[in-house]
C-alpha cells in the first residue's frame, strides 16, 4: 500500500508504509523540522532531511520520534541557535556543530550527517545504537565522549580533517572491531577507545606525538604498529594496560620515548624484547611491563637504561639470564620479583656502581642458586650490599679467559658465525672437536662433530654476543678462538 502527499510550501513530503515501517522526507529550514512532520511521528522509523536544521530540530528528532532507526542528514546544512531553553539546557548553539548530547541514548541505529560540519560536540551520540558513522571530511574536532558507550558500533573512521579528539570519545564501544585514524591528529586522549574490548586494529598517523591515559586499556588489540609515528614521545600510564591478545609493539626507530607507569601492564601475550622499548628512553616506570611473562630479555646491556620502576619487570618468569647496562642506577620495590627461571646474572658491566634497590626486588626467586658475575673489583661491594650479597656472588678473572685463548698450540684454523651458524676450517689436520665458552670462562656448549676439514654447529640458542672457541685437532694441538657475532 503506497500513500503519497503533496505538503504546502512546495515541500514534498512522501510517507510510505510498508508491514509498519513508515518512511519520510522532508525539506525545511531551520526550526520547522517539527511543524513539517506534525501528526507523523508515530511509528516513523526512516527520515531523510534536506534543507537547514539547527538545534531545536534535532532535538526534536531524538525525543520526538521515538521508533526512528535510520536518520539521512546528509543534504543537510546544521544552523545557528538562539532561542528558548531546550531539553538539553541550551539557549544557543553554533552552526555546522552537532550540539552536545544531542542524539544521546538514540536508538537510531543507520546515520548520515550533514556534509558541512565541524565538530561533534561532547556526548553527541553517547549511548546510542548507531552501528557505523561517517564522519565527513569537513569535521575537525570530536568532542569528550561523543560516541562512548555505543554498544553497536562497529567501525570508525576519523577523516583527515581532525586535529582534536575528546577524552573518552569511543570509550567502552564493545562491538567496535578497527579504527582509522588520518589526518593531523597529535594526540590521542585519555581512554578514548579504553574498554572497546573487540577492538583489534587500529592505523596509527604519522602526526602522533602522544598516547593519553588508558587510551586502549582493556582494548582487544592483536598489534600496534607506531613505527611510522616518528614523532611519538609519550606512551601514558596505562595507555595500554590489560590488552590480552596484544603481542606485538612496533615503535619509531628514532627519538627519545616518556613510557609512562602501567603503560604495558599485564599484556600476557606481548613477545615483545624489553630492548625495543629500553633503545628508546633512560627509565622504566613502575609498573610499565608488569606480568608480561612472554617478553624476551636479551643483550639489556646494551641499553641506557638508569632506572627500573616498582613491580616494572614483575613475573617474566621464564627469563634465564640478564645482563645490567653499565648505566643502571636504581631497581624498585619488586622489579624483577617472580623470575623463577633465572639462572645467571652478570653485573661486571656496573662496575663499581652498586644499584640502589627497593623492597624485596627478587621476591620469590631462590637467589642463593644464581650466580651475580662480578669482576675482582667489585666483589666486597656486591658481597656487602643488601640483597646483591644474597645471590651467589661469582668472580669472573679476566686471566680465566685470557688463559683459554692463550692455548694456541695451532694457528691454522679459522672461524666466523653467520647468522646462528658457527663455522670452523682447518687448513691443516682434521677438526676432532671443539668446545664453546661464553665471556665468563663457563663452557655453553661441546657440539659432536666427524672429524673434517670444516664444521659447523648451530648457535642460535647461545644468547653471548661473543663466544670463546676451543678447538682440538686429529694432530694432537689445540688453539682458540675468540669470536663475534
Amino acid at each position: 500500500m503506497k500513500i503519497s502527499r503533496i505538503l504546502s510550501a512546495g515541500c514534498a513530503l512522501v510517507t510510505t508504509l510498508f508491514a509498519g515501517a513508515t518512511s519520510l522526507t522532508v525539506d525545511t529550514q531551520a526550526g520547522a523540522l517539527k511543524d513539517k512532520i506534525s501528526g507523523q511521528a508515530d511509528g516513523l522509523t526512516e527520515l531523510t532531511v534536506t534543507g537547514k536544521v539547527n538545534a531545536a530540530d534535532l532535538e526534536f528528532i531524538r525525543y520526538g520520534l521515538p521508533d526512528l532507526t535510520s536518520l539521512n542528514l546528509s543534504g543537510t546544512q546544521v544552523a545557528e541557535y538562539q532561542g528558548e531553553r531546550l531539553v538539553t539546557g541550551r539557549l544557543a548553539s553554533a552552526a555546522d556543530v552537532v550540539p552536545e548530547y544531542s542524539f544521546t541514548g538514540s536508538q537510531i541505529t543507520t546515520l548520515s550527517l550533514p556534509a558541512g560540519i565541524t565538530e561533534i560536540g561532547d556526548g553527541a551520540f553517547a549511548g546510542s545504537h548507531i552501528t557505523a558513522v561517517e564522519l565527513p571530511q569537513t569535521v575537525t574536532k570530536i568532542g569528550v565522549s561523543a560516541f562512548a558507550d555505543c554498544p553497536s558500533l562497529t567501525a570508525a573512521v576519523i577523516p583527515s580533517g581532525v586535529t582534536a579528539i575528546g577524552t573518552g570519545a569511543f570509550r567502552n564501544c564493545t562491538a567496535l572491531k578497527s579504527v582509522t585514524i588520518s589526518g593531523s591528529v597529535a594526540e590521542i586522549p585519555e581512554s578514548a577507545f579504553a574498554g572497546c574490548s573487540a577492538l583489534t586494529t587500529v592505523a596509527f598517523p604519522a602526526s602522533l606525538r602522544g598516547i593519553g591515559s588508558q587510551a586502549f586499556a582493556g582494548t582487544g588489540l592483536t598489534a600496534a604498529d607506531l613505527s611510522g609515528c616518528r614523532n611519538l614521545r609519550t606512551i601514558g600510564p596505562w595507555a595500554f594496560a590489560n590488552c590480552a591478545s596484544l603481542s606485538t609493539v612496533s615503535l619509531p626507530s628514532v627519538g627519545s620515548l616518556d613510557l609512562q607507569e602501567g603503560a604495558f601492564f599485564r599484556n600476557v601475550t606481548l613477545g615483545n624484547n624489553l630492548n625495543d622499548f629500553a633503545a628508546l628512553t633512560d627509565k622504566i616506570n613502575n609498573y610499565a611491563f608488569t606480568d608480561n611473562a612472554a617478553m624476551k630479555v636479551t643483550k639489556f646491556e646494551d641499553s641506557s637504561v638508569a632506572s627500573v620502576g616498582d613491580y616494572a619487570l614483575r613475573g617474566f618468569a621464564t627469563q634465564n639470564t640478564i645482563t645490567f647496562p653499565s648505566t643502571l642506577e636504581h631497581i624498585g620495590t619488586r622489579g624483577m620479583a617472580g623470575w623463577n627461571g633465572l639462572q645467571k646474572v652478570d653485573a661486571r658491566q656496573l662496575g663499581t656502581n652498586v644499584p640502589s634497590l627497593g623492597d624485596e626486588v627478587w621476591h620469590g626467586v631462590n637467589q642463593s642458586q644464581i650466580p651475580l658475575l662480578v669482576k675482582e673489583e667489585q666483589e666486597t661491594l656486591f658481597s656487602e650490599s643488601p640483597q646483591w650479597k644474597e645471590f651467589n656472588v661469582t668472580v669472573i678473572k679476566v686471566s680465566d679467559i685470557e688463559n683459554i685463548v692463550a692455548d694456541n698450540g695451532a694457528s691454522q684454523v679459522t672461524g666466523s658465525i653467520h647468522g646462528d651458524v658457527l663455522t670452523l676450517e682447518s687448513k691443516g689436520a682434521d677438526i676432532l672437536g671443539f668446545q664453546i665458552y661464553d665471556l665468563s670462562g663457563r663452557m655453553i656448549a661441546m657440539p659432536r662433530n666427524t672429524p673434517a676439514q670444516t664444521v659447523t654447529a648451530p648457535v642460535g640458542t647461545i644468547d653471548s654476543p661473543v663466544m670463546v672457541v676451543r678447538v682440538i685437532l686429529s694432530d694432537g694441538t689445540t688453539t682458540a678462538l675468540k669470536l663475534a657475532r
